[in-house]
């Protein structure tokens, strides 16, 4: 027996058709203006050649190819994911998929090179040799230390300063880390002065 749907005017499927092929409507929307779903707008039309005319992009295909770009330039110009998420807004995990579609395959991630240079740095601004939770603001905060989480984030965001973990990694340890920087860590005594008598610096130099 022949669907409700299937008695209509040669003229309204040929109107269905203009708006599938020049409008570039939907099933689902043309399907609403006649009160029927869009599986019956298909079966009505049949196959539709609807090619979208060259260089013509989905609004969605758009601002992801828009947010790709946006990733490349940002990664080329040596920002980390978390940089270019906090930068953009996406997730780290959408970044690091954008730009892998960019064909940038790795992070920017600091080289055990960059690592002695920041510890350096860290040394030539604030005149003593950090403990690994100087570059741990979340443990300097459970210890109550707030200048101090706030001294590794401000020196990190700057200098792209790596993690404890990616130094350890690169040097076996944090203490392998200071040695091959030519310092010798700190007791516990004389560290906790250092890094309160340590300057907090409005602006880090370049």
């Amino acid at each position: 027996m022949p669907k409700p749907w299937s008695f209509r005017a040669p003229e309204d499927i040929a109107e269905m058709r203009r708006r599938l092929k020049v409008d570039k409507a939907t099933l689902a929307e043309v399907g609403a203006d006649y009160g029927i779903s869009r599986q019956a707008v298909s079966n009505l039309v049949g196959k539709l050649n609807r090619r979208h005319p060259p260089g013509w992009t989905a609004p969605s295909k758009a601002k992801a190819e828009a947010n790709r770009q946006l990733v490349e330039r940002l990664a080329r110009a040596n920002k980390t994911d978390r940089q270019i998420a906090a930068e953009t807004g996406l997730a780290e995990s959408t970044v690091a998929f954008k730009r892998q579609q960019s064909n940038i395959l790795h992070a920017n991630r600091p080289t055990p090179e960059h690592s002695l240079w920041c510890l350096h740095k860290w040394v030539e601004l604030f005149a003593y040799v950090p403990a690994a939770t100087d570059w741990m603001p979340h443990m300097a905060r459970k210890l109550g230390h707030e200048l101090r989480a706030q001294r590794c984030e401000q020196f990190r965001k700057k200098y792209n300063c790596p993690v404890v973990n990616t130094v350890s990694k690169q040097y076996g340890s944090w203490s392998g880390f200071i040695r091959a920087g030519g310092y010798v860590s700190r007791s516990c005594g004389n560290h906790k002065i250092a890094w309160r008598e340590a300057p907090m610096l409005e602006e880090l130099p370049d």
